[in-house]
């Protein structure tokens, strides 16, 4: 995640200037639409609606392109993980897991007792020693 952040940050640095750009010229309308000549003010305004697009779709595209990233860099971690999960779990004799942090609204009543978190990352990072380091076990 924080490859993908840093590869995106040249762009979310950009929309900020633009936003703060925008609302500069809408401060700008605001602050001389009684005294400016009206051909300036719209000028002002198209120059305005023509930055909000520009915004709108660099958005657009940027969201676009950093959910494509975030799964290129994500999906084979996330693939490793869960054939190491069924391994884990068929050698304990476990049918289901749930991953409850992903689960939104859905009530479950959980015994601490058969959470497997702990047992699980100590396994993985003891079968994968080189993520050992980076992996941080989380509650659930």
């Amino acid at each position: 995640f924080n490859k993908v952040n840093a590869e995106f940050k040249p762009r979310s640095d950009e929309l900020q200037r633009l936003r703060a750009s925008y609302e500069q010229i809408g401060k700008d309308i605001e602050a001389t639409k009684n005294v400016a000549d009206q051909k300036a003010l719209a000028a002002k305004a198209d120059q305005a609606e023509t930055l909000k697009n520009d915004i709108e779709r660099k958005s657009q595209d940027a969201q676009r392109a950093y959910q494509k990233r975030l799964r290129e860099e994500t999906q084979p971690i996330y693939q490793e993980i869960g054939t190491a999960l069924q391994a884990f779990a068929r050698t304990r004799g476990i049918t289901v897991v749930f991953d409850v942090s992903k689960m939104g609204e859905v009530m479950f009543v959980v015994n601490d007792g058969v959470d497997v978190t702990a047992a699980f990352i100590a396994d993985y990072n003891q079968r994968n020693p080189a993520t050992a380091s980076t992996a941080t076990p989380t509650n659930r």
